[in-house]
């Protein structure tokens, strides 16, 4: 930038001057004290902006997303215990806890379809002895 830039604009009067830009303008920071004024000097800077997304901001989404997939496989191993009938857990907490909730109501309607056949048993007995008692 220095080579660009400073035969047309002071500001960038030092290589140093141009290494603050640089950073500012690699960081994305930006402080709008130094800016190129030149045509080429304004292609280096496009240049210089797409390469600091390039090497910070992209590998920063990579990396971001291997962690996301990392700690979401964790937590899916973590949830896929055997329920009661064998059958693999769902793949979110909510789902477990669905799938523990559907269980116990099973068990419950279980009890209840045999106290069911109880009371049916009873009403048929019942109804035995009132016709054996008709006129």
């Amino acid at each position: 930038m220095f080579y660009v830039e400073a035969p047309e604009n002071p500001k960038f009067g030092s290589v140093a001057d141009c290494l603050w830009w640089g950073t500012t303008a690699l960081t994305t920071v930006g402080y709008g004290d130094l800016y190129p004024e030149s045509p080429m000097g304004r292609l280096v800077a496009s240049i210089t902006a797409f390469l600091g997304i390039g090497l910070f901001a992209l590998p920063a989404g990579i990396i971001t997303t291997g962690f996301r997939l990392e700690e979401e496989r964790r937590l899916h191993r973590k949830l896929s215990v055997p329920l009661d009938d064998g059958s693999p857990a769902g793949e979110t907490e909510f789902q477990l806890e669905l799938l523990r909730s559907i269980q116990r109501l099973e068990r419950k309607l279980e009890g209840l379809e045999g106290k069911l056949q109880d009371v049916h048993g009873e009403i048929q007995s019942l109804r035995v002895e009132r016709d054996r008692h008709k006129p």
